[in-house]
């Protein structure tokens, strides 16, 4: 079984707009709201490819019922623990047709309690059993230690869970002490991570390689893999199978939202089906590149990433050497 645990959920809201004037009454052409949250749109990902999943997530209020109700919708199995006070974030995402420009508008999200976050460990403690795969991904919420993935984390490792981690900041510093079995960070992540900027695909790739070989030093319950996302400029995949760089041909007319996740989704689904890393680098970055042209925070069917496999050039790379 696959888990999926959001802390930090969001009702997100598209707007798209021919362009918007700064300063200037701007109408809409299209309005949308998904369910969402990158934990979130991993399962969303994950149905869409064929595979179930359980989510997990803290809700609050107005927003987050409604939230609840837009994944009943989709059918997903979920357990949700519901905040005392607060309301769920609200996402807010400006699409630019002309541009082809997202801007996202981000609410912090409710703040959650020691109580919360031992209610949330316990769900996902009865709900595993050796060989399942937690994936913890998004943001912290305010009032939750940074060091909680990781907690929670350990337990699920000594109960013979695998476990995927895709966060930021001192969250994901954190959590690559246990080491997870699959991290992915973003290029602005990685960024923060190793506390250097990393101006060009070909920096990042080295400054992840080096994250890559502290994480797989060849001990038992080391990582499986690093994956490194750069947009439009596809992904590094830094794997116990070799290195690969896979880029697809960029999509225009969608809104890019839940990219990344959709990626996640298709890796952690390659590799329960037994795939190679090559194989699952083609194939995950195919599905972001499906994802970015559709509106809004929604995944693409399984027929529309296969159509792009052929599009997807995926390269192995030298060991040791710029990328």
């Amino acid at each position: 079984m696959i888990v999926t645990v959001t802390l930090n959920p969001s009702l997100d809201r598209t707007l798209r707009f021919v362009r918007v004037e700064r300063g200037q009454l701007n109408r809409a052409e299209e309005v949308r709201e998904d369910a969402s949250g990158k934990g979130i749109n991993v399962s969303l990902a994950l149905r869409q490819l064929g595979q179930e999943s359980l989510v997990v997530a803290l809700v609050a209020g107005r927003i987050g019922q409604r939230v609840v109700d837009g994944l009943s919708q989709h059918g997903l199995e979920c357990r949700f623990v519901w905040l005392e006070a607060g309301e769920t974030r609200v996402s807010t995402k400006v699409y630019e047709q002309e541009f082809g420009m997202l801007t996202e508008l981000n609410e912090p999200g409710p703040t959650v309690t020691p109580d919360d976050l031992e209610a949330v460990r316990r769900v996902i403690l009865q709900a595993v059993s050796p060989g399942d795969v937690v994936i913890f991904s998004g943001s912290i919420p305010p009032g939750c230690p940074p060091n909680y993935y990781a907690a929670v984390g350990r337990n699920l490792r000594e109960r013979g869970v695998s476990v995927v981690i895709d966060t930021s900041g001192q969250a994901l510093r954190e959590s690559l002490t246990l080491p997870p079995q699959i991290a992915k960070p973003n290029r602005d992540e990685l960024s923060q991570l190793v506390g250097v900027p990393l101006p060009d695909s070909e920096t990042a790739a080295e400054a992840g390689r080096a994250v890559w070989e502290k994480l797989s030093s060849g001990r038992p319950g080391d990582s499986e893999a690093l994956i490194l996302t750069l947009g439009a400029e596809g992904a590094v995949f830094f794997t116990a199978q070799g290195m690969f760089r896979a880029i697809a041909p960029v999509e225009t007319g969608g809104t890019t939202a839940g990219c990344g996740d959709a990626l996640l989704a298709a890796t952690v689904h390659g590799l329960q089906s037994g795939w190679s890393w090559e194989t699952i680098a083609r194939f995950a970055t195919a599905t972001a590149a499906a994802t970015a042209a559709i509106v809004g925070t929604r995944f693409p069917a399984r027929a529309e990433v296969e159509r792009r496999l052929s599009g997807v050039e995926v390269r192995r790379l030298p060991e040791r050497r710029s990328y």
